[in-house]
């Protein structure tokens, strides 16, 4: 099993992805479009593969159906694995990471769908990677169970991918409000300095509007 960690040029989409300067390469999909996939390509970068590799091997013992292939031009659809330090909290010296799954779809020539995106705040590696793929797995069986089988624990996947908005404030940055949420489900316009990211959640839609790389305001709609 080989999981690539530089292939062409969705590994440059990936890592712009990863980076949080991903805003003119990236569509927004839905898992639903998940239907019908059979073949999954991993990717990771150079210094994650031991992560990659072990979220391909859990997702082969898994999902024995699923062809894990090996280039992004033989996937129907892409995971891609990235681990990095997380917001360090005022007065904790302690090092703390941030785990992110991201399913993908490629869309045409340097553009991606993300279909969802997965968040574990675990510090232990493979720890974050069970819980992350532990998710993808649902997604997949949820809308192939006749393939894959029915999905379990459905309702704990949504509490992830629809989180509380605990902890947003004006002055965060874009990479750290991804970090509480994840992709935004929307963001107006593609590319200005004043821009308006929108979230489905737990809590209701949230609003949020950055001056730069800030924070400028945060609105909440309730759920009726």
């Amino acid at each position: 099993m080989r999981v690539m960690s530089c292939v062409g040029g969705l590994a440059v989409i990936l890592l712009v992805l990863c980076s949080g300067d991903w805003k003119t390469n990236v569509e927004y999909g839905d898992p639903y479009e998940l239907t019908g996939v059979e073949r999954l390509f991993v990717w990771t970068t150079t210094e994650d593969k031991a992560l990659g590799e072990e979220a391909a091997r859990q997702m082969a013992a898994a999902l024995p159906a699923l062809s894990l292939v090996q280039s992004e031009e033989e996937g129907q659809a892409v995971l891609g694995v990235k681990r990095r330090p997380a917001v360090a909290k005022p007065g904790d010296e302690s090092t703390h990471y941030v785990t992110t799954a991201s399913v993908m779809r490629p869309s045409g020539k340097d553009r991606v769908r993300l279909l969802f995106e997965l968040v574990s705040t675990q510090d232990d590696g493979t720890a974050a990677v069970t819980e992350l793929v532990s998710g993808v797995v649902n997604e997949l069986k949820r809308y192939n169970h006749h393939k894959y089988g029915r999905a379990e624990n459905t309702g704990d996947l949504e509490k992830k991918r629809c989180r509380s908005i605990a902890g947003l404030r004006p002055g965060l940055s874009k990479n750290e409000v991804k970090e509480i949420l994840g992709m935004p489900t929307r963001m107006f316009p593609k590319a200005a300095r004043t821009q308006t990211w929108w979230y489905e959640t737990t809590d209701g839609t949230v609003r949020i509007v950055f001056a730069g790389d800030a924070v400028m305001h945060v609105e909440v709609t309730p759920k009726k």
